[in-house]
């Protein structure tokens, strides 16, 4: 499976936030099970800094407005790919949102190039018939990337993950430009909340998929005194998908059934994954499984990682698992 990662952050080389620490995670962990994993990135000075070797696209990518970009390709040890965007006056700073507290004025167009030339990566390996299978999305500006994403009405699968709902991406209707967001998607139904753009919004309506670092937080989410104004955004989506916590009984239940494992080469995981969600079933509201084989089948597709939304690996290695009902 070709995947698309795109965020503002990745560990150890810049760091806003516990999703540098995911991204690193998951990537690495695809990879090891077969998958070709290319992150889009902001070319952040560190990079280069802590050593990382980069080689520049004799091409630019065009964005939508017919601007060019300059891209840098790198490889991390694991295999993983980056392909990092160049503008040294919106990136060479030492903050990944702002610093001493305060955003970076210019937010829109450093994440706005970001997510633009994303999508322009997106067109042109279609384009070249070496299509990405799916693009998973970090925080807001990878919300901002299923907003372009949708706008230039690319075929790919959209999942986004939920870091940090503390930033938004809000900012003025003026922004649209900067943020490559066309004006007739500044509705209720995009990304208009109150007399502002909020780019998470539209990310949250426009994602085929929606993860979070855990279903706790998905819950929390849902509140307005965690999810604020995007509460009601959110808990639109809550029908379209559940959390499963993989983190404590997944883990004691593989190591008691490991010989199980050994012995059917594996395919046992098949039984293990279809006991954990029918155990979800018992205790999440709403959520149903029609059956034993539906477990089965569905404990197939966590196994295969047939989808980047269906496993990422959060904070210090838990497995979190999202199934779209």
């Amino acid at each position: 499976m070709e995947i698309l990662i795109v965020a503002a952050e990745l560990s150890p080389y810049t760091k806003a936030g516990e999703a540098g620490e995911s991204i690193a995670s998951l990537s690495r962990m695809l990879a090891q099970l077969g998958h070709a994993v290319t992150i889009a990135l902001p070319r952040y000075a560190s990079f280069e800094a802590q050593g990382l070797l980069v080689a520049r696209r004799l091409t630019p990518l065009r964005l939508a407005s017919g601007d060019p970009v300059t891209v840098f390709d790198g490889q991390l040890g694991s295999g993983v790919k980056l392909a990092l965007f160049d503008a040294p006056d919106l990136y060479t700073r030492d903050g990944v949102y702002g610093e001493d507290g305060k955003e970076y004025p210019d937010n829109a167009r450093r994440f706005g190039l970001l997510a633009q030339a994303a999508t322009a990566l997106a067109a042109r390996r279609a384009a070249d018939d070496q299509p990405f299978d799916v693009a998973h999305l970090h925080d807001w500006p990878g919300a901002l990337t299923a907003v372009l994403l949708a706008q230039a009405e690319i075929p790919l699968p959209k999942v986004l993950t939920l870091h940090d709902v503390e930033r938004t991406g809000s900012f003025a209707q003026k922004d649209l430009e900067a943020l490559g967001i066309a004006p007739e998607h500044f509705t209720e139904a995009g990304v208009k909340l109150g007399s502002r753009v909020n780019v998470l919004k539209g990310g949250v309506l426009m994602a085929d998929f929606l993860t979070t670092v855990s279903p706790t937080y998905a819950l929390d989410l849902m509140q307005p005194e965690r999810g604020g104004a995007l509460a009601s955004v959110i808990a639109s989506r809550a029908d379209e998908l559940v959390g499963i916590v993989n983190g404590l009984v997944r883990p004691l239940a593989f190591i008691v059934t490991f010989p199980l494992t050994v012995i059917t080469l594996g395919l046992f995981l098949l039984v293990l994954n279809a006991a954990m969600l029918a155990l979800v079933a018992l205790i999440v509201p709403g959520f149903h499984l029609e059956g034993f084989w539906t477990a089965v089948g569905a404990g197939l597709l966590v196994s295969l990682v047939s989808w980047a939304a269906s496993s990422m690996i959060g904070t210090k290695g838990r497995i979190e698992v999202f199934v779209r009902r």
